[in-house]
């Protein structure tokens, strides 16, 4: 009886985990960054479009985009973590990821593994 219910509630924190991962995302990506000034105009609130002295193919944009789009990895990781342990946990409750993906199905292989890895969802995926 208490494997349907670890089952749905593993289903419900991954749910919960992807969706706070996709508002952190989304917050990231809809912040507007653009001010408009002399050298660029803003075309809505997140773009920007070079004008005047500023050169055609200057990347006016990045501090806002390099935020959500990077390569480094500690910003990358704050903001992407908390959509990949969402979508690891719910990989955990699917019966056929487990028998084709080693790693998934070395996470899920006992309780006391499911229980470390939702410890360690809870810490680090927000």
């Amino acid at each position: 009886m208490s494997a349907p219910i670890g089952k749905a509630l593993v289903i419900i924190s991954g749910c919960l985990t992807t969706l706070n991962g996709l508002i952190n995302v989304f917050h990231n990506v809809l912040t507007p960054w653009c001010t408009s000034s002399e050298a660029q105009a803003c075309v809505g609130p997140a773009l920007k479009w070079n004008s005047g002295d500023v050169g055609f193919t200057a990347d006016s944009n990045a501090d806002g985009w390099r935020s959500v789009l990077t390569t480094d990895l500690n910003t990358m990781l704050d903001i992407w973590s908390p959509v990949l342990f969402g979508f690891a946990l719910l990989s955990t409750a699917s019966v056929r990821i487990r028998s084709t993906s080693f790693i998934i199905g070395s996470i899920s292989y006992s309780w006391t593994r499911m229980g470390t890895f939702l410890l360690l969802a809870a810490l680090f995926g927000r």
